[in-house]
């Protein structure tokens, strides 16, 4: 369906002209005049819009291009979760085929499966931060080709922080709480191993710098984006409001894990958690919050910046419940009727949900009135041009990256540089010059105006 999050809609547009030749690596482009006070686009670092724009070298400019890679982002993420979990649970057969627990645990989270619809960084920043869990637990748990797996580990948290900036760095004390709940190696040595993980992601960050369009890019990153922007763009009132939505958000995964608890109880299904279980429980537990607590330290909070903590609080959830469901299922007849109707069944839900689906291609989920509009005046201005808006309309950021990621039509807010079209909001009540002239289009929330004369 057409409409997204305009931050999802941004960072296709930046991708999109990447992959059109229009910005390069280090100086990306959103539009002609910029985006804040640079004429380059320096909100996050670049390795998600030079991932991202190798898919729309591949595959065109539809805006299925976006929709795709973050479909493509969340099987990834699954599928590291699965590769996690059979990892952890490598000593228990039944055990280790439950990883869907923990994938139903996460996805089930309204920020998660928004996260996917809405082609957020996190998405990609949460790849890397799971693989570099997965290499962290093949070294210290392990023990097998430690530093190799450390080495990995650390390059995975740079690129998470590639992908993201400061919170994709929030794995970096993994080695720290692998032995704070087992133990397996002595404090010194967890220490050295831990510095090892730390200097590989800071030596990866120091090389990048020496490369010196890298180093005046990502200057300009650190410097008024984290510096400067964050600082002064506050939107909540309290630091609590991020632990207060993480509540929310695992309620309804919390919730399943009650209610099964509860019938183990009432049922008196056996269901016993062994100590290492317990421990990995704490250990994806602390690993989630790290992901997500930390934001509270500044005052600019949204729901979805802790999007990449959540398959940790999956698997810690999944583990919770998962031991007494993998008895229970090994013990089941899979040859029974009762087994063939619950196949059957499910496989027509399967079916129904690809077949719904498949009847949204084409609609709009929000921004109905603004994407009705812009798809009537794509037919009257050019692509690739620039047009004039009223300057009070400078907050109307839905309109705006939608112009750019489908038509790459910038807009300018100074009246004295006259280009050939001039889109107004109709709710403000105001006319250009008479140098314009009103193109009559059956629109629902803008006017689009021809110049005609000096």
């Amino acid at each position: 369906m057409d409409g997204m999050f305009m931050d999802g809609v941004l960072y296709a547009s930046v991708s999109k002209n990447l992959a059109n030749g229009y910005g390069s690596m280090w100086w990306l482009k959103y539009s002609e005049y910029g985006f804040a006070e640079h004429l380059t686009f320096h909100e996050h670092p670049p390795l998600v819009f030079w991932i991202q724009s190798l898919f729309f070298k591949t595959m065109g400019d539809s805006m299925y291009v976006e929709r795709f890679y973050s479909f493509l982002t969340a099987i990834i993420t699954a599928l590291l979760m699965v590769k996690t979990w059979k990892l952890i649970t490598r000593d228990n057969e039944n055990l280790s085929r439950m990883s869907w627990v923990a994938i139903m645990l996460w996805i089930i989270i309204p920020v998660a499966f928004w996260a996917y619809q809405n082609n957020i960084q996190e998405n990609t920043m949460g790849i890397f931060s799971l693989l570099s869990i997965y290499f962290t637990i093949k070294a210290v748990h392990l023990q097998k080709k430690v530093w190799l797996y450390l080495f990995f580990s650390g390059v995975m948290i740079f690129c998470a922080g590639f992908s993201k900036g400061v919170p994709g760095f929030f794995t970096l004390g993994a080695v720290f709480f692998h032995w704070l709940f087992f133990r397996k190696q002595s404090f010194g040595k967890m220490l050295v191993q831990n510095a090892f993980v730390l200097v590989v992601t800071l030596g990866v960050l120091g090389l990048i710098l020496l490369i010196p369009d890298a180093h005046e890019s990502l200057s300009i990153y650190f410097n008024d984006r984290l510096g400067g922007r964050v600082a002064g763009a506050h939107n909540r009132d309290t630091h609590f409001y991020i632990v207060e939505r993480l509540f929310w958000e695992l309620l309804p995964s919390m919730i399943i894990c009650g209610i099964v608890l509860l019938v183990y109880r009432i049922k008196k299904i056996p269901h016993k958690l062994t100590p290492d279980i317990y421990k990995w429980i704490g250990f994806f537990t602390v690993i989630g919050l790290c992901g997500s607590v930390p934001i509270m330290l500044t005052l600019v909070q949204k729901t979805f910046y802790f999007a990449a903590s959540l398959p940790y609080f999956g698997i810690a959830l999944g583990l919770v419940i998962a031991p007494g469901l993998a008895d229970r299922i090994a013990s089941r007849n899979v040859s029974g009727s009762a087994h063939k109707v619950f196949t059957a069944v499910s496989g027509l839900i399967v079916l129904v949900v690809f077949v719904v689906t498949a009847l949204q291609a084409g609609k709009v989920s929000r921004n109905k009135e603004v994407l009705h509009d812009l798809y009537l005046v794509d037919n009257h201005i050019p692509k690739n041009s620039t047009i004039n808006i009223h300057p009070s309309m400078h907050n109307e950021w839905d309109m705006r990256v939608y112009l750019i990621r489908y038509y790459r039509i910038s807009v300018d807010f100074n009246e004295e540089r006259k280009h050939a079209y001039y889109l107004i909001n109709q709710d403000l009540g105001r006319t250009p010059d008479s140098t314009y002239v009103l193109i009559d289009l059956p629109t629902k929330k803008y006017d689009l105006y021809k110049r005609i004369a000096d």
